[in-house]
């Protein structure tokens, strides 16, 4: 018996239908992790043949250098030593995770924390199928949407000691069982997704939108349904509770943010000087950081064009999401001292992580798959260049080259 999972079959309809995973989507999603997979052990390959290095250390590289690697250490580090005042702006789901199955599977922490994650990827393939394909209504869509998604130049952190596929999971989850009206369901994985990200609590916009969608099916507001709009600051809370608790202060995650150089700024403010600035981190960089700064660039470029393109595609509150979920980063760019490597250094980088950040902002996916499901030589030739950067990056991130 395989498990069910909540999804309206019409989005336009009362969403209470169960609908289960049949075999064909655990199938299409596992194919999508393996496909995944194989593209970013081609780029440990190259790694490994550009150093001149043999191919009997593949495995090492490609499960290790290119899954455990820059932020990782501070997922491991509060699993297993627990918080300082430096690594608070690592919220605490994914490292409670990693020792909860450390303690039950007798796994070391960093065999947990990437079994949680490669689980997850799988999964959020397969909800974000569902999602999809309940919102568009259209199966090559929604396949092209997750294809896109496995297959995103970024999509090496999916697999790493990241929580990027854990956090997808669910934020997808909790909107698929608010749209299924599994209320309490909606309310537990909300509460998670906070705890998982503070990002997370953007997900408020789409609930919003389920409850007001559901007023005016019913003619009445859905009491149980402000329960899963109540988890989100309760989970906030009691992360700043903890700190206030330890810390004797509840914000310390956003002060210490300033050790990567991370500081407020308006995000039309950081598109302007991030693009004006090019020319200057081009000219006093070398081959990796004229990449680096290109890829992050091209992302910034892309989360807006994508903004652009979905306001009719998507559902409203979908769009409002995505507007938010993109201006966070653009908010916060790294323009002052990194303090967490070596002695303090300047660092200017108004598009810091920008790549890897905007993954979970799901409606991006689906909105290029709706796009290219139109045009299958475009759509073909879109997944091969992904799929090509995508093994690109992860040659740079085997070789330890790109931070992000």
């Amino acid at each position: 018996m395989m498990p069910e999972v909540a999804l309206p079959l019409n989005a336009r309809e009362p969403a209470r239908t169960m609908v289960p995973i049949s075999r064909r989507d655990v199938t299409f999603a596992v194919g999508m992790y393996l496909l995944s997979r194989a593209v970013i052990g081609a780029g440990s390959a190259l790694y490994l043949l550009a150093h001149h290095l043999p191919l009997a250390s593949l495995p090492y590289i490609a499960l290790d250098w290119t899954m455990v690697h820059d932020d990782s250490g501070w997922y491991h580090f509060i699993a297993s030593q627990g918080y300082i005042r430096q690594d608070t702006p690592f919220f605490p789901l994914y490292p409670m995770a990693m020792a909860a199955t450390h303690y039950v599977l007798g796994l070391s922490l960093t065999t947990s924390g990437l079994l949680i994650a490669n689980a997850s990827e799988v999964l959020s393939f397969i909800l974000l199928y569902r999602l999809f394909r309940g919102i568009a209504k259209d199966d090559r869509a929604a396949r092209l949407g997750v294809w896109l998604y496995a297959l995103y130049p970024f999509a090496v952190f999916l697999p790493s000691l990241y929580t990027e596929s854990l956090f997808v999971v669910l934020l997808v989850g909790c909107l698929l069982a608010a749209r299924a009206r599994r209320n309490y369901l909606a309310a537990i994985l909300g509460f998670l997704a906070v705890l998982a990200r503070n990002e997370g609590g953007l997900i408020a916009v789409p609930l919003l939108a389920e409850l007001w969608r559901e007023r005016r099916e019913t003619g009445r507001w859905n009491k149980r349904g402000w329960v899963a709009l109540a988890s989100l600051p309760a989970a906030l809370g009691a992360y700043l509770a903890y700190l206030w608790i330890r810390f004797g202060n509840p914000f310390l995650f956003t002060t210490e943010e300033q050790l990567w150089g991370r500081h407020f700024a308006l995000p039309f403010v950081t598109l302007v000087n991030g693009f004006t600035s090019l020319p200057w981190l081009w000219q006093h960089n070398g081959l990796y950081g004229h990449i680096y700064y290109s890829l992050e660039a091209a992302f910034a470029v892309l989360a807006v064009a994508s903004l652009a393109v979905m306001f009719k595609r998507v559902p409203r509150s979908w769009f409002w999401f995505s507007v938010i979920w993109v201006a966070v980063p653009l908010s916060d760019p790294a323009t002052g001292m990194l303090s967490i490597v070596g002695g303090p250094r300047p660092v200017v980088d108004y598009f810091f992580s920008l790549g890897r950040l905007i993954i979970p902002m799901f409606p991006m996916f689906l909105v290029w798959g709706q796009i290219l499901a139109r045009h299958g030589a475009a759509a073909r030739l879109i997944l091969y260049l992904s799929g090509t950067m995508l093994c690109g990056v992860s040659v740079l991130i085997a070789g330890h080259v790109f931070l992000a």
